[in-house]
């Protein structure tokens, strides 16, 4: 049973706390005082607690809009010093690491010299909007602060399902960071003269998070304004005044058909509180369905995708871009099915839905019929997601578990 206490004065007494603590502006002040409920309406006791934990020990920068300090700049002077024995090597995360963020939320393990944890760092940084952007005059016009209050909740929202077991090391010299949904994995080599090499060596569940996260960002910015989630979810289109993420669109619409057709409760479990058990339970239904039991032989939308790619990459193909796009995340777009979960499906073509999307201006749109050529790529993009969220709704509905609810 959740615990019930006034969450007003609770709010307020953590955030003079912070404040105190990081010397937090009048304007920041402001803004979570109206952040803080937006993000907190509906959680359980355990979830707000997990929230103000991760205010009292996550530092916030704002950083003003025509600052040329970088992401890496950042880092060194929040996290510099850390693990000084510890080389890291720099991973490839392909489409996803090439732009520099306006935000993020950031953060690393302290290890000792026998690898055990010490504890964590970590900070937040947002972008100031900038006023000599049109567009972003009617922003803060809106949101009447500079302070780009979209994306100071999503990174909050990382932050959030981040704090409980955040980090966790086996004795093969194994790191696991745990992000929501996300998982990263780190190998950890010992060198020479106490020097160790970390490595990243796998990441799942990154598509997942950041669509899932852009959700709660959206429902959370709807109760910031007062106004409805269908209201502030035009704000991000393009003729509304809010800055749309890769997340938006494609990513965002199957999470939030995820969520509200399946198992609602249970992804809600395993992305803020890391209840594997949770994530089990998702997955054991799913793999009911006809679709995952089908898997390999591939739905009636794959042959579509196939064929687009033979078009596109051929020899003497029209558009040099679109093919080295496509040649570059081909193994993305044709993941090997066999060995995967049904989340794991889902993960998969929320990539997918992510490389089209930072990629779309490789596409043609000067006629209707490249129009039509895109779209019907697009819904071979989604349909392995799409197809295993409708049947496993439709046997939960048959078993009369309907557990979203």
């Amino acid at each position: 049973m959740d615990i019930e206490y006034n969450v007003n004065d609770e709010n307020r007494k953590v955030l003079e706390e912070i404040c105190e603590k990081y010397g937090y502006s009048e304007e920041l002040k402001s803004v979570l005082s109206r952040v803080m409920p937006a993000m907190l309406e509906g959680a359980t006791y355990e979830e707000k607690e997990l929230f103000y934990s991760m205010l009292r020990k996550t530092q916030i920068e704002i950083i003003p809009a025509e600052s040329t300090i970088t992401r890496l700049e950042l880092s060194k002077k929040n996290l510099g010093g850390i693990n000084p024995h510890i080389i890291n090597v720099e991973a490839d995360t392909g489409e996803y690491g090439k732009n520099e963020p306006a935000g993020g939320f950031v953060r690393d393990a302290e290890l000792d010299e026998n690898l055990k944890i010490k504890g964590v760092r970590q900070y937040l940084f947002v972008r100031e909007l900038s006023e000599k952007n049109e567009k972003n005059r009617r922003a803060i016009d809106l949101l009447g602060t500079k302070i780009n209050v979209s994306h100071l909740i999503h990174e909050l929202g990382h932050a959030w399902v981040s704090e409980k077991n955040g980090y966790e090391i086996d004795d093969s010299g194994t790191l696991t960071e745990r992000v929501g949904t996300c998982k990263i994995e780190y190998q950890i080599t010992p060198l020479e003269n106490g020097k160790y090499e970390r490595q990243e060596i796998s990441r799942t569940g990154l598509m997942l998070e950041e669509a899932l996260n852009t959700n709660m960002e959206e429902e959370s910015l709807a109760r910031y304004l007062g106004i409805s989630k269908e209201k502030a979810q035009l704000l991000y289109k393009s003729s509304g005044c809010l800055d749309s993420s890769a997340y938006q669109g494609l990513m965002s619409e199957m999470s939030e058909t995820l969520t509200e057709r399946t198992m609602g409760k249970n992804l809600r479990r395993w992305r803020i509180l890391g209840d594997e058990k949770a994530l089990e339970e998702v997955n054991s239904v799913m793999m009911k369905t006809n679709e995952y039991q089908n898997r390999e032989t591939g739905n009636e939308y794959f042959k579509d995708k196939v064929e687009f790619f033979e078009e596109k990459t051929r020899e003497g193909a029209t558009s040099e871009i679109l093919k080295r796009f496509l040649l570059r995340c081909k193994s993305d777009f044709f993941p090997n099915k066999k060995d995967m979960t049904p989340m794991e499906i889902i993960e998969a073509t929320l990539r997918q839905c992510y490389d089209v999307k930072v990629n779309q201006l490789t596409f043609d749109f000067s006629t209707e019929g490249k129009i039509e050529e895109y779209k019907k790529f697009v819904r071979s993009v989604i349909a392995d997601g799409y197809l295993l969220i409708n049947e496993t709704r439709d046997y939960l509905k048959d078993k009369g578990q309907d557990l979203s609810k």
